[in-house]
Parts: C-alpha cells; structure tokens; sequence
C-alpha cells in the first residue's frame, strides 16, 4: 500500500498515524502546513525570529516535530497556518480568528488536491480538511480514508441546545459561531466529504455511535482507539506528600467539555480547601462571569506545555473531565499513562478504557449531582484511590501507541486489498 496523509495540524494522532505509515513503508508523501525540521536552517531563522516576538510560539512549534521522518517526505503548505498563530498570539477577536482558520482549511484542502498523483493507492486525511482531496483522489482512482476525530456535528447540536437551555448564560462569542451560518456551511462540507469518503476511521465508540446515529453505514465505520503515551508513573510519595486530595482538570474550559458543570459540582461539595482541590489547566471559552463567583479551593493555571502538564499529573490524586462530547478525550489517555485514575462521562474514550470502580468513574454527561457525588466519594475514601491508580496504569500499559500503529495499519491494508480483490486494480 502507497498511502499519502495530510492534515495542516499535527496533534499527537497525526503524529502516530503518520509514524504508523512510515514505519510499514507505506508513507509516500505527508502534506502539512508547519512542521519543526531542526536541521534545516531556515525553518530555524524563521522560528528564532518568531520566537523573540511570540515566546510561547516555542511551544507550539516544538509539538511539530515528525520525529524520523526524512524531510523529502514532506510537502508543506505553511503561511496561513502561521498567521493563524500569529493572529492567535496577538488575541484578534475570536470571530476573526475563526475566520482565519476556515480561510487556511479549504486553502490547505485546494493545494493538497493538486498534490495527488496517480501511482498513490490511498490517501489519509482529516474532518473540514479534505473535500476536494478526497474528490481528487476519486478522479484517480485512489482508496480514501477519511478521520474522524470528534463526534458527528448533529449529537454535538443536540447538546448545545439542551445546555442552553439550561445555562442561557454560556451564549457568548464562542458559542455563537456554533449557532451562525458558517457553522451550517461548515457541517455541509463535512457530509459531504463523509459521503464521498470510501471509509470513516474514527477513535472511540462514542464516535462510532454518534455517525451510527446519522445514518452513516456501519460498513463504512472503522474503529481504531488511540494508544496511551509513554508511561512514567508517579511515586506515591508525590502525589500523598500532598494533604488535600487534588482533582485535576486540563483542557480548554469550555461548554463541550462540560468545565461548567465541574464548576457546579464542585460549588455544590462546598469542601474545605483541607480536604480538596480542584486545579483548572487550560485557557477558558465560558463567560468570565459564569466562574468568577466559584473560587474556594480552586487553582487556576494558564495552559502549559505538554511537560509542564505531565508534572502536574504526577502531582494530582484524581483526574476530572466531565466532556459532553469529545471523540476521545486525550488528556484522559495523558493521566492514565502516569497512574492518574480518571472521573469521566460516556461522550468520550471512557467506556473503550474505563471500568467504573475499578480502573476509574464513569458518570452521565450533564449532570453534576452525580459528578460532585463521585468527588466527594474519592474525598470520603482516599485510601482506596492508590488502588485505582495502579489499575488505570495497567490499562495503559497494555495499550501504547505502537499497538495503535500496528492496528490502523493492518485495518487499512486489509480494506485496499478487498477493494483491489472486488473491483480489481485502484489504478
């Protein structure tokens, strides 16, 4: 199989599935728009000089790195995605960088689509990405793979109008892209390409469920989990040398993510700060005004690189993540890999992982009695928690990020081949 992958972000799926190609000798060509090269001397000047004006675009660059990967692999498309940082980093309004990042989407798809050639067999792209390249392949005769990283549009739809309902407050700038016409449009493109598509990877079986419940053919879904990152447990003198138990909780705060029914929750524990702590990771997308009254015992910290992140995990008791909807939940992925045990809800990676009072909590997305019940539960016995740290690590262990390689590898090869077998050669 000759596969070519592209995707402008590099998040760590990209990352490994990328490295999945490569190391089967399947990766003819990876299509991105910025990727760290530390040997090439002029992506080094460009990053030093942005550098000095954006310090935190170090970050940024540094989750870019294709590590092994000969650089003539690689076709880069990379300014829009640059001034999309730069816009990000200089805080233009959220409506504007919305737009800025549309704008580079359908650029990146129109080049990729150019790129094609026909001695490719497949190509591997990504959601709002991948419309006219997947058009292209199919004038070429190549097998299309299309990711699916986050639940179907239609079950996030339902959510957001039911959490408004109930929370008329969270309409805010963010919220109101959801509901505007673009959003419309930009659920449009991604049926389209849905339907165009030969075959849908998705991460989870919430994912599943969720294009299941829209009508997508089940013979087109295949399910491949993501793995867990490289395993470094905490001592446990780390995390009991603290008194109060730590809840932690990394992510964007945000209305998916349901960060507004954690703030609930943990208002209703009304725990004194010697018994709890809840620690907030990540920038916030809810009305100031929605969380500024809850602040007993809770911790804010801006977002922090990925090993900044590992060492607050080593230091947490429980990690907290409440999502209403989210493909696959990675940071529970993150906290599982240091022993971390994770309080969870069904509209994620959960149940595929998550043995509720064993390994973990799962609890039912949107309801923070039951939340703030199951916190208070891992105060009244913190004893017990050492035992489901040991058994989240174990889950962990048995599933690294190779096992993800060697699946989404042999799932694709084998799907190429039917189609070669029952319609003959792709070309």
């Amino acid at each position: 199989m000759r596969i070519a992958l592209g995707n402008p972000y590099c998040g760590p799926h990209v990352l490994e599935a990328t490295q999945a190609f490569f190391e089967n000798r399947s990766l003819v060509r990876c299509f991105a728009s910025l990727v760290d090269f530390p040997t090439s001397p002029p992506f080094e000047l460009l990053k030093k000089l942005l550098g000095l004006a954006f310090p935190k675009l170090q970050v940024a660059f540094s989750r870019r790195k294709f590590e092994g990967i000969p650089r003539e692999l690689f076709r880069l498309y990379p300014w829009k995605e640059i001034l999309r940082f730069l816009g990000r980093r200089m805080r233009l309004s959220p409506a504007l960088i919305d737009q800025m990042w549309e704008w580079g989407d359908l650029s990146f798809d129109q080049w990729m689509s150019k790129q094609l050639t026909s001695d490719m067999d497949a190509i591997y792209v990504y959601e709002h990405t991948s419309l006219e390249t997947i058009k292209s392949a199919k004038s070429l005769g190549l097998v299309s793979f299309r990711e699916q990283s986050s639940q179907h549009h239609k079950f996030f739809s339902k959510v957001l109008q039911r959490e408004l309902e109930r929370f008329p407050d969270l309409l805010n700038v963010y919220v109101r892209t959801y509901l505007s016409p673009k959003s419309k449009r930009r659920n449009y493109r991604r049926d389209q390409e849905l339907e165009m598509t030969h075959y849908i990877v998705c991460n989870s079986s919430f994912t599943k469920r969720t294009l299941l419940s829209a009508n997508i053919p089940d013979s087109k879904i295949l399910l491949v989990p993501l793995g867990f990152p490289e395993i470094k447990e905490a001592s446990q003198e780390t995390r009991e040398s603290r008194k109060p138990l730590v809840f932690l909780y990394a992510g964007t705060k945000s209305l998916r993510k349901g960060t507004h029914l954690l703030c609930q929750a943990w208002e209703k524990l009304k725990l004194k700060p010697s018994q709890a702590e809840l620690w907030l990771v990540g920038g916030s997308e809810l009305p100031r005004n929605f969380y500024s009254s809850v602040s007993n015992g809770i911790r804010w910290i801006p977002s922090v690189g990925p090993q900044a992140l590992r060492e607050l995990y080593q230091k947490a008791s429980v990690f907290v993540f409440p999502s209403l909807a989210d493909g696959f939940g990675m940071v529970i992925s993150e906290a599982m890999s240091v022993g971390l045990p994770v309080i969870t809800t069904e509209c994620t990676m959960g149940p595929d992982f998550i043995r509720h009072g064993k390994n973990g909590w799962i609890v039912p997305a949107g309801d923070s009695d039951v939340l703030a019940d199951q916190m208070n539960w891992c105060v009244q016995n913190r004893n017990r928690i050492p035992g489901f740290q040991e058994e989240a690590l174990k889950i962990a262990k048995s599933r690294p990020w190779k096992c993800y390689r060697e699946e989404l590898v042999r799932v694709l090869t084998q799907k190429v081949q039917e189609i070669r077998e029952n319609q003959g050669p792709i070309h």
